[in-house]
């Protein structure tokens, strides 16, 4: 004996369609103006760091200078890693 109420014939007369809604059409281009974002440009494309040549020469000496595994750290520790 089934415990579900409902047979096979009950279903087949049902419209499963979601009904068409006026209030669910897109806002008119109007109504977007007051709350659309306007991007800042200066977060639209990252610039990229530029290090001076003492910087580069110390870590190059900072580098050579590191044993087996401390390498990693000091990449990490600059955040060039």
């Amino acid at each position: 004996m089934s415990t579900w109420p409902h047979t096979v014939s009950d279903w087949d007369n049902i419209d499963f369609r979601v009904p068409y809604r006026v209030k669910d059409m897109p806002k008119s281009t109007s109504e977007h103006h007051r709350t659309q974002v306007t991007p800042d440009p200066a977060l639209e494309k990252r610039t990229r760091r530029v290090f001076s040549a003492e910087y580069k020469l110390r870590i190059i000496a900072a580098a050579n200078a590191c044993k087996h595994g401390e390498l990693g750290a000091l990449l990490r520790k600059e955040k060039l890693y």
